[in-house]
This record gives C-alpha cells, structure tokens and sequence, in this order.
C-alpha cells in the first residue's frame, strides 16, 4: 500500500479498537496465545528483543522486564505500545524497509508479528524488509515471523507449487508470491493491493543465514479450519559461515483446539468483552459516546421493559 494510504488505515481510533478486533476475538486469540507460547521459548533474562512493525506493541508487553523494543511506521500503533510498555527500550517511527545501521547484528531475537510486511509495494520490497531483519538479528540470534499463505485466504485451494521446470520454454516458473485487498464492512478501511510471499520463497532468502530454519504450523481453531504458519530461523550463522543452507524442519498440524465442536458464530462474538484489554482512557471515551447517544439508557429500557411476544 502507499503510505499516506496506510497511515490513513492505522489511525488512532483504528489503533485503540486493533487488539479486541484481530488479537484478542475468539477466533484470533488462538494463534495469538499460540505465538505467546512460542515468544517465550525464545526469551531469557539475557534476551534482547526488536519487534518490527510492533503494531500496539501487545506481543512485548505480555513480557515486562525483558529488554525490548518496538518500531512502526504509524504513530497511533505506537502511541498504544509505549502505554503497555512503560519499560520498554524504546519506540520508533521507523519504515523496515530503510536499514538502521546501528542496529546490526544488536538484537538476540527480532520478529514481525501478524503480517506487516503485507503493506509493502512488491515482493521485491519484501526481500528488503527480510534482508534487514536478518541484519539486525545477532549472530547466535533468532528471527521469528508468522508468515501469510495462499491458503490462509482459501483454505479449500491446494498449495501452490513454489517452482516447477517449464518445458516449452525451457526454464524454470517460480511463484514469489501474490496480492491480496481487504475492505472491511465496519468503518470502511481499505487495505489495497497488499502482496504475500510464498512461504518457500521466504525460506529461500533466510536459509543461507541460519543453522535451522523452523516452518511452524498453528492449531486449527476447529475440524477442517486452516493451519497458518510461522517462520522461526534458529541461531543465526557468523558472517563467515553464510552462504551454506539451513536444515529445515516441517512441523505437522496439530490438533484442532476445539476438536468435534462446531462453530457458532452467534455465541462467539456474544462472548466478546470489547472493554477487556482497554485502557482507562478509551473506557471513558466509549461511555461518554454511549450517554452522549443515549444507547445506554434506550438498552436500559429495553432491558427492563421490553417483553418478548
């Protein structure tokens, strides 16, 4: 996406509400519990940890005390993260496809939570973000990425081949990846022409960093449901060691967490909290919206007074 597009998406009303929205409804929280569980096998009191595209900053703050820090390209995301960060390193406004020169080989594990990369404008760009990651992961380091697939979107699609032999022509197809446009019905925003890179092409450019390079699969939330995948890129080689390739380890799919449930949209979303995870702040702006519409006395009202016919 353009920028000032994307700036435009990730405001701060759009930052306050993007926890309860994708982290933390009952779908979601699946996978964020399950990367909670993941993060903290890689910490320790030693851990020095960069969260690109850090976002509200929830992932480093379910770990105070631990040394880290977070950069984003949207003021409104960061603005949530130094709140539930007060002891963090620090927050930047940064763009991850500009290299920080004095963060290389710094940071002892660097992730890119839920996608970010998705916003950039080509593949081409995405092979600078994962470039700099690497850069910026120290030597003995680990990165950690969850990574968006074909399947993700159309779960009933088979994989995509990432390279085949094209006989007619006499070459070699590879399949970089794709883009994909999201319109939200709620509020309107527009995410436009965001590109995925296939999961192979993404080990591709970490193998020749890394001694291990791990495609983790997530717990389907039920039977059927998609697994999605995470990349978790294992003690980062010293720079006389790059150039030899990584072993990679396939994880299976685990169990469905709800296995033999079925879905039920309904009761899901009647058991969301919206004010669970909100700060003071937006509390009190929310109830003052309420009063102002006269939503909570007109639920009041029906709550006592209405009958069913």
């Amino acid at each position: 996406m353009e920028k000032n597009s994307l700036l435009n998406v990730y405001d701060h009303a759009y930052a306050g509400a993007y926890n309860n929205k994708f982290l933390l409804n009952p779908f979601s929280k699946i996978s964020s519990d399950f990367e909670l569980g993941i993060l903290k096998g890689l910490v320790n009191e030693q851990t020095s940890w960069l969260d690109a595209g850090c976002g509200t900053g929830y992932f480093l703050s379910r770990f105070p005390g631990l040394r880290r820090a977070g950069m984003d390209i949207s003021p409104g995301m960061l603005e949530e993260a130094r709140k539930v960060n007060p002891d963090a390193v620090f927050f930047r406004q940064a763009d991850f496809r500009e290299d920080t020169a004095e963060w290389h080989n710094s940071w002892s594990l660097v992730s890119c939570m839920w996608y970010p990369y998705s916003y950039v404008e080509s593949i081409g760009e995405v092979e600078t973000v994962v470039k700099n990651l690497v850069s910026w992961t120290k030597s003995g380091g680990d990165l950690f990425m969850p990574v968006a697939d074909l399947q993700d979107f159309r779960p009933s699609l088979p994989q995509v081949p990432y390279e085949e032999n094209e006989p007619v022509y006499a070459g070699s197809l590879i399949i970089t990846g794709y883009t994909w446009t999201w319109l939200e019905d709620d509020g309107g925003k527009r995410h436009v022409n965001m590109v995925a890179p296939h999961v192979d092409h993404m080990l591709r450019l970490m193998e020749p960093f890394f001694e291990t390079i791990e495609v983790l699969r997530y717990p389907p939330a039920y039977e059927g449901w998609v697994s999605r995948r995470a990349i978790l890129a294992r003690n980062k080689r010293e720079p006389a060691d790059t150039g030899k390739k990584a072993k990679i380890v396939h994880h299976p799919v685990p169990a469905p967490v709800n296995a033999g449930a079925q879905y039920d949209h309904q009761a899901a979303h009647e058991n969301i909290d919206p004010l669970e995870n909100a700060s003071h702040k937006q509390i009190l702006k929310e109830l003052l919206k309420r009063l102002s519409s006269g939503r909570t006395f007109k639920s009041i009202y029906r709550k006592l007074f209405r009958r069913d016919t």
